[in-house]
C-alpha cells in the first residue's frame, strides 16, 4: 500500500509540472474483472484455483505516462495494479503449502495476493499516426499465499517479493480525425525457470476539451506468474493465470 501511495504522489509531481511546454502527461485509472486460472502446491500434492473457490474478483489498477522531447532521456511511465483475492473451498485432494499438507475433503479458506507496481523507461522510436514504445520495467511484486484448513486449523503462509527487470513494449495506432485508437502492451522476463508477463489489448477514445483530453478504453488484460521454489521451499511452485475485461477513464494533458 505505502509503495502505491508513493506512484499516486509522483503522477501529482508530473502534473503539476505539464504546464510546461512540449509535455505530454497521460492518467488513467481502471477496473479490471480478473478470472483466476492455475494451480499451487507442492511436487503432485497440488490444488487449482477452481477448487480453492476462486471466481471473479475486480481489481483496480492506474498507470501514468510522461511523454517529454528531451534528446537521449527516456520517458516515463508508472503503473500499479492491484491483485489481491480469496476463496473458501472443499478441496478433493491433498495440497502442501509452506510446511502444512492439507487433506482431501478439508474445507480450504485462502488469500493470493500478487499485486505489483512498475516503473518504466521507455524510448519512442516511431511516433506520429503510429506510436511504437520499447524501454525496461522495474516492477516490485510483494505477493503472498495465505491458508487455513478447517481440520488442521493452521494458518500457513508463503511470501514472495522483490524487484524485477522486465522488457517493455507498447504501441499506438490511431484512426486520424476520429479520436479512435487501438492501444497495447506488454511486460515480459523469463529466469532460472521462472516467468512473469502481462499484457493488454484495448480499444480506445479520446475525447479532445482542447486544453485536455478525456480517455475511455475497454479492453482484455493477461497476466501469468509461474514460479518455482518460493520463499525458499524446495518444489512450492505457482502457475497462476489471471484474466479478464478491464475499463480505463482517463486525462492526457
Amino acid at each position: 500500500m505505502k509503495v502505491s501511495i508513493y506512484f499516486y504522489v509522483v503522477s501529482l509531481l508530473l502534473v503539476s509540472n505539464c504546464v510546461r511546454a512540449d509535455l505530454a502527461l497521460e492518467l488513467k485509472l481502471g477496473r479490471w474483472q480478473a478470472e483466476y486460472s492455475g494451480d499451487i502446491g507442492v511436487d503432485e500434492r497440488t490444488v487449482t484455483f477452481d477448487e480453492l473457490g476462486y471466481d471473479d474478483f475486480d481489481q483496480g489498477t492506474f498507470m501514468a505516462t510522461l511523454r517529454h522531447p528531451v534528446p537521449i532521456v527516456p520517458n516515463v511511465r508508472v503503473q500499479s495494479v492491484d491483485l489481491d483475492a480469496d476463496g473458501e473451498g472443499v478441496i478433493s485432494r491433498d495440497f502442501e503449502l509452506g510446511d502444512i499438507t492439507f487433506t482431501a475433503s478439508e474445507s480450504v479458506t485462502s488469500t493470493v495476493d500478487l499485486s505489483y507496481q512498475d516503473v518504466v523507461l521507455f524510448y519512442s522510436p516511431l511516433s506520429n499516426i503510429a506510436t511504437v514504445d520499447i524501454g525496461l520495467a522495474a516492477r516490485y511484486i510483494d505477493g503472498s499465499i495465505n491458508a487455513i484448513g478447517s481440520i488442521t486449523s493452521i494458518e500457513t503462509n508463503v511470501d514472495f517479493d522483490g524487484w524485477l527487470p522486465m522488457l517493455h513494449g507498447a504501441a499506438r495506432f490511431e484512426l486520424p480525425l476520429t479520436g479512435v485508437y487501438v492501444d497495447f502492451m506488454g511486460n515480459i522476463v523469463s529466469y532460472d525457470g521462472n516467468s512473469i508477463s502481462d499484457f493488454t489489448a484495448a480499444l480506445g477514445y479520446a475525447l479532445d476539451l482542447t486544453a485536455f483530453d478525456i480517455i475511455v478504453e475497454l479492453g482484455g488484460r493477461w497476466f501469468t506468474l509461474d514460479a518455482e521454489d518460493i520463499d525458499d521451499v524446495d518444489d512450492q511452485d505457482a502457475d497462476v493465470d489471471i484474466d479478464g475485461l478491464y475499463l480505463n477513464v482517463g486525462l492526457k494533458f
